[in-house]
């Protein structure tokens, strides 16, 4: 049997893997501070790994005839998607942080691919017959989902580029400043009292997007990456005011304060 059309889709699915690895290792571990060793080293290792499954499952004959082979890519992926689980949400609905939403869908792309194209191989090697078809429903479906995450990275781009917004709803009578580095909210002196407007300047020097989370006062922004923004802060009384990043893991990396209310 020649290679099949699942076959192809389990492959284009680990190199698409490969490639979110990539963008990860250059793209966010940067930003990532003290874990930005381990990150590294990770997110080579799954590059590679996903890498030479793809290139074994298009260029090895032997492979169109190896069920255990076809097996290996979607357990895999499955493993992977369940380490990651935690934080994929939060940048999928945040389309205005671009690197991060773009890396997420191609991360959910091919896993797609890699699971159902991996299984379905397995069944073709197994049989020695193809049951997919170009022309056929997984034809259909291949290009429906290309054509869906096209649109979902045009919606983010266009998202981010409209995303550096200041975003005052009052006139500020006293200003601050905090900056967002290596997953780590950085301020000065952050004190105010009940009759002051903070005008605060959040300045996100990561390559990744975040949040600027205060629960109190129902406020929630996204800090798009290398961006600043403007938030109006009004206290309601005296005491202090925490504030955060909503993004799962980004709290506890460092993403957390408070502002002093006299």
């Amino acid at each position: 049997m020649g290679r099949s059309m699942a076959m192809n889709v389990a492959s284009a699915g680990c190199f698409g893997m490969a490639a979110t690895w990539l963008a990860f290792l250059l793209v966010l571990v940067p930003s990532a501070g003290a874990e930005a060793t381990a990150l590294q080293s990770i997110s080579i290792a799954f590059a590679v790994l996903f890498g030479a499954l793809g290139v074994a499952g298009l260029f090895w004959p032997a492979a169109r005839r190896r069920v255990g082979f076809w097996f290996t890519a979607p357990l895999l992926t499955i493993v992977v998607l369940l380490l990651n689980a935690p934080f994929i949400p939060g940048p999928l609905t945040h389309p205005a942080d671009t690197p991060s939403f773009l890396i997420t869908i191609v991360l959910l792309g091919a896993s797609a691919a890699m699971i159902l194209g991996g299984f379905a191989a397995a069944g073709d090697a197994g049989r020695g017959t193809s049951t997919w078809s170009r022309t056929g429903r997984a034809g259909f479906m291949v290009v429906a989902a290309l054509a869906a995450m096209l649109g979902a990275a045009t919606t983010s781009a266009l998202a981010g580029a409209t995303g550096n917004a200041g975003r005052l709803s009052a006139a500020p009578t006293t200003t601050g400043s905090i900056r967002a580095v290596h997953t780590t909210f950085v301020a000065g002196d952050l004190s105010v009292r009940t009759s002051d407007v903070l005008g605060l300047f959040v300045a996100n020097e990561d390559g990744i997007g975040h949040q600027f989370d205060i629960d109190s006062l129902g406020i929630h922004v996204s800090l798009p990456a290398n961006a600043t923004i403007v938030v109006a802060i009004k206290p309601t009384g005296p005491g202090p005011i925490a504030y955060y990043c909503a993004i799962p893991g980004h709290r506890d990396a460092g993403m957390a304060g408070t502002i002093s209310v006299e």
